[in-house]
């Protein structure tokens, strides 16, 4: 019943529902409408109540019924998966996966225990962030796995600008920038041969209402509420990000990667400066020209030759910090 009755307020999200309305609808009496409101408001869901106008949701924990509310997208968040409490949401995601869940399932956690990203690497999800990973079964050879952790950088730095204010930027492979401090990050995971693609699990992690001192020391890291003063919508920021998704899927599948490519470079910080490139042969100075029509960053070594970097840690030279770090 408490379920129940968080749904038909998610319904009419921003109005308020009369107790009588809600008795009506449900079956109760009032008092046991009022009942279960307040254990609604134990577990954390902010519930307006006033005479004569009735109750209204203002906000809450990350819940199914909200997070699809209003969503209108075809299949990315077709079915959502929330839980209080994850190790990893990518972790569950390709549990799922295995299991035969749909394509465009997204899991949701309040906090990560274990969040990771790129190799091996930590990452620290405390409650107030946005951790999630989608589910996708793409009709792809595992060689373009990678161009779809490009495509979602795009999706993330749009949902974030266009639902929070926020101009967010993109640094290759997987990195959301902001104040040239990195605040969120991408982890792409891939099961498949190499014609074809079983599925693919895209973990998307943001550091948006956190305050300093749940970030690790002594990394260029920030978020959202420390750079802004201000906490943003996680669930509207949520929904704007699935939102480009699929969009930005559908522009794939019709138009081509190059389509993805071209907004992936008007939101890229790491074109045409100096950086520093570490991988399996050491540390090496470079310019970044382009993005390569295969997903691969485009560089200019020192002795002038022009090279492409598939897999390794790029920073950027003559500015603070290493943002290589998930």
């Amino acid at each position: 019943m408490k379920d129940r009755i968080l749904k038909v307020l998610v319904e009419h999200q921003d109005e308020y529902v009369s107790g009588e309305e809600l008795s009506r609808i449900l079956g109760i009496t009032r008092a046991g409408i009022w009942k279960h409101i307040e254990n609604l408001r134990l577990e954390g869901y902010i519930i307006e109540s006033q005479t004569r106008l009735g109750h209204k949701l203002i906000h809450g924990p990350l819940n199914p019924y909200i997070l699809s509310k209003g969503l209108g997208t075809e299949n990315i968040g077709c079915n959502f998966i929330v839980r209080q409490q994850l190790d990893s949401t990518n972790n569950l995601a390709k549990e799922l996966a295995k299991s035969g869940v749909v394509n465009g399932t997204v899991i949701v956690a309040e906090e990560q225990l274990g969040g990771k990203g790129r190799q091996g690497r930590n990452w620290v999800s405390p409650k107030g962030g946005i951790w999630l990973s989608v589910v996708l079964r793409p009709q792809i050879e595992l060689k373009d796995a990678a161009c779809y952790t490009l495509l979602t950088g795009v999706a993330a730095a749009r949902g974030l600008r266009d639902a929070a204010g926020i101009e967010v930027g993109i640094k290759w492979p997987n990195d959301l920038l902001f104040n040239d401090k990195k605040i969120g990050g991408i982890l792409t995971e891939v099961q498949g041969e190499w014609q074809a693609v079983d599925y693919l699990v895209i973990g998307i992690g943001i550091n948006a209402n956190i305050t300093a001192e749940h970030l690790l020391p002594g990394l260029n890291a920030t978020s959202v509420l420390i750079e802004k003063n201000r906490e943003i919508h996680l669930v509207r920021v949520i929904q704007a990000i699935l939102s480009h998704f699929e969009r930005l899927e559908k522009l794939l599948q019709t138009k081509g990667f190059s389509a993805v490519l071209e907004e992936w470079r008007e939101l890229a910080v790491c074109l045409n400066c100096e950086v520093l490139v570490k991988d399996h042969s050491g540390e090496w100075n470079a310019d970044s020209i382009d993005i390569s029509p295969d997903g691969s960053l485009l560089v200019r070594k020192e002795d002038g030759q022009v090279t492409k970097i598939y897999s390794a840690d790029v920073s950027l030279r003559g500015r603070e910090g290493d943002y290589n770090f998930t």
